[in-house]
């Protein structure tokens, strides 16, 4: 898989003369990012939609078939996806679709329909044995535990989505075999030079971050009402790829790029569900009673950034972004240039010299925003890529199209 697609990356530029383009593919990543935003879907959740919405299109595709019959089969199932799990969406889908069946004949629509809803038709049923719908009771630990157990924050009473580490990944058989290194023991060198960091850049009211880095936590928050940071990096994609690309090398990008970064997050929910750690904000108005951190406790300490709804350990938006990093240096070299903005109002669009550049601020931005320690970013980071390593190797085997 991994020589197959940086054969594509190569491809994608010398493709002027081909005359089909990605928009099937982008249309559906676009209605997709649309519906995440109007519902406030959050971010690991985005993931597990946008992979499947990707992963139909791509089985769709049947092999040798013409380009305009297979943009027409991804379109279908994508429609198809969207429709079935957002109904009361259709009239966007439907306008959406209209166009790209619009010079096919009768008998090919109704052909490349049948292929599509097919597709998503499998995908959704493989989705509804995934184990994503089941109860998994999950209660933190009580205010003013052990210091390092994780706690709700200030306003919380729910844990969001700890059914995500009993979910089966799309792409890999389990991702038992990924462990980040766990969060640095209380009151070690590296634990309290986290904190420090965080209790200094991090605080809402901080005079001692600057505008750049508030700026920074804000361009990577990609909170409600935004397409999500997987969504971001979709958009890096869309960025990234040629308008001359095929409708076949435009699924295998959208599908590796969304089921990587949903295997991603089950790795990274696992961990974090399986050794919950507290987060900045308890540890800093809490305390944990040593010398060592006595001068980083403050009751009326509060981050930038609202604190998510889960354990700290590892960085699950650092995680995605690093799934994402992966994937996006596979296909496209990893010292390729683009710019990309935001969905945060009021900031310009930034330009990066790698995708790892945007990687590495990705985890700046959730330790200037106070919601993480440097650890917990830096190892998510590194799950996510190694998970995306995998599923770039075991794609082809794993994921089928139509025959």
């Amino acid at each position: 898989m991994a020589r197959a697609l940086v054969s594509l990356a190569a491809l994608l530029g010398l493709l002027a003369a081909c005359s089909a383009s990605p928009a099937a593919i982008i249309s559906a990543n676009n209605e997709a990012q649309a519906t995440v935003r109007a519902l406030g879907i959050q971010s690991q959740i985005a993931s597990r939609l946008y992979s499947l919405v990707h992963l139909a299109q791509y089985q769709a595709i049947e092999e040798g078939a013409e380009e305009a019959v297979q943009a027409a089969q991804a379109a279908y199932a994508g429609h198809a996806v969207l429709k079935q799990l957002f109904p009361w969406r259709f009239a966007s889908y439907d306008k959406a679709l209209k166009p790209l069946i619009a010079d096919l004949s009768e008998e090919q629509r109704t052909s490349a329909e049948k292929v599509g809803r097919d597709a998503a038709i499998e995908v959704l049923t493989a989705s509804l044995r995934d184990n994503f719908d089941r109860y998994v009771p999950f209660t933190p630990a009580a205010n003013d535990s052990a210091p390092g157990l994780y706690q709700f924050t200030p306003n919380q009473t729910y844990s969001v989505y700890p059914q995500i580490a009993q979910t089966k990944p799309v792409v890999l058989s389990s991702v038992t075999e990924f462990k980040p290194a766990p969060p640095n023991a209380i009151g070690s060198p590296e634990y309290v030079a986290d904190l420090a960091e965080v209790f200094v850049v991090g605080r809402k009211d901080s005079s001692n971050r600057t505008q750049e880095q508030t700026d920074t936590a804000n361009f990577w928050a990609d909170g409600n009402t935004t397409s999500a940071v997987a969504g971001h990096f979709n958009q890096i994609a869309q960025v990234l790829l040629s308008p001359n690309a095929t409708v076949e090398e435009a699924a295998l990008l959208f599908a590796v790029l969304n089921a990587a970064q949903w295997d991603a997050s089950i790795s990274a929910y696992t961990a974090k569900y399986a050794n919950p750690s507290w987060r900045p904000i308890t540890a800093i108005t809490q305390g944990d009673g040593s010398q060592e951190t006595a001068a980083y406790v403050d009751k009326d300490w509060r981050p930038l950034l609202n604190t998510p709804n889960h354990p700290e350990h590892p960085s699950g938006h650092s995680a995605t972004a690093g799934a994402s990093g992966a994937v996006l240096a596979e296909f496209f070299g990893a010292d390729t240039p683009f710019e990309i903005g935001t969905e945060f109002p009021g900031l310009v669009p930034r330009t990066y010299a790698s995708v790892q550049e945007a990687v590495e601020e990705v985890n700046d931005s959730r330790v200037f925003g106070g919601v993480h320690f440097r650890h917990a970013v830096e190892e998510g980071a590194k799950l996510g890529a190694a998970v995306a390593q995998a599923v770039i190797s075991e794609f082809d085997s794993k994921v089928k199209k139509s025959n």
